[in-house]
């Protein structure tokens, strides 16, 4: 709530300073910078943002301590060939106002804004880098509506020397392969180690490859200012799994196989067709039994 009313507060106050200041930029002064020597491709350089309060005003910190408040903010946006890499501003200081019962963090007087970018390795010639900076500027008794104004830092990138650079591979196995954007480069000694020297600047795609490892590719940005070294991890290959063969008598120095013959059945004992034996053995019985009987009749009648 007393936010609300702090924020109606100055709008109100805004009216009459209006009709005195349209806006912030009106009592704030701004301009940018690049650096004034050519700098080298692949290499940082910082832009400055100066912003020049007039006496008697403020401008709020990057982190405003209210809410209400806009804080002062530069956003770049790099051309291809440029990246920010930080954003660096003032340190703010605390002041009391008598529109707001805490301190502010503000800034006053002259204000620098260092802004840190790298250009690339391929990159040379004029550039010219865009940037805004918006900022609220404030008394003691009012704000004045915000501003954004347009900068630009203008820079020199200094051509690269061609093949000015070396790479380093090492961890490879002795007489491993090694492709540089596509062409063979050579080959690992047996230390395991291999050196291209004369490189362009610029970003290479390396290759690696020998047999029973699985090939090893990575891309690397080659700067004018330093060496690389690349370390090469191989793995092993996956071995394929072999189904076993079985041995062909067509196989030179491989014994066909051989197979016993199944064993021949023992033939049943077969009776000779028309053989007198059984009618032999018959015969021999009844003899045997008439005389049994006779023998019988025999001792009965002695008996009597």
């Amino acid at each position: 709530m007393q936010h609300a009313i702090l924020a109606v507060l100055l709008a109100v106050a805004l009216a009459p300073a209006t009709a005195a200041q349209s806006s912030s930029k009106a009592v704030v002064g701004v301009e940018a910078a690049g650096p004034s020597e050519p700098v080298a491709a692949g290499s940082t350089f910082t832009g400055k943002i100066t912003l020049a309060v007039r006496p008697g005003y403020h401008i709020n910190a990057q982190k405003p301590t209210e809410d209400y408040l806009i804080g002062t903010l530069a956003t770049v946006t790099p051309p291809a060939g440029v990246s920010v890499v930080r954003t660096a501003y003032p340190k703010a200081q605390l002041a009391t106002f008598s529109f707001a019962e805490e301190p502010l963090a503000v800034y006053d007087g002259t204000v620098s804004i260092d802004v840190t970018m790298k250009v690339a390795a391929t990159a040379s010639g004029a550039l010219t880098v865009p940037a805004k900076v918006r900022f609220q500027a404030c008394n003691d008794q009012q704000c004045l509506p915000p501003s954004t104004v347009d900068v630009g830092f203008d820079v020199t990138v200094a051509a690269s020397e061609k093949k000015a650079q070396a790479l380093t591979l090492v961890g490879l196995p002795p007489e491993a392969r090694v492709a540089i954007d596509g062409r063979a480069a050579g080959r690992a000694n047996a230390q395991g180690r291999f050196v291209a020297r004369d490189l362009d600047v610029g970003r290479r795609r390396v290759r690696v490859e020998t047999d029973g490892f699985e090939p090893w590719e990575q891309t690397v940005d080659l700067g004018a200012d330093r060496p690389e070294t690349l370390t090469v991890s191989l793995t092993a290959s996956a071995s394929p799994t072999e189904a076993p063969v079985e041995p062909t008598a067509s196989e030179p120095g491989v014994p066909a196989a051989t197979t016993a013959p199944p064993p021949t059945p023992s033939p049943e004992p077969v009776e000779a067709e028309g053989s007198s034996a059984p009618f032999y053995a018959l015969g021999v019985v009844a003899l045997l039994g008439l005389g049994a009987l006779g023998y019988y009749a025999m001792s009965r009648k002695r008996a009597r």
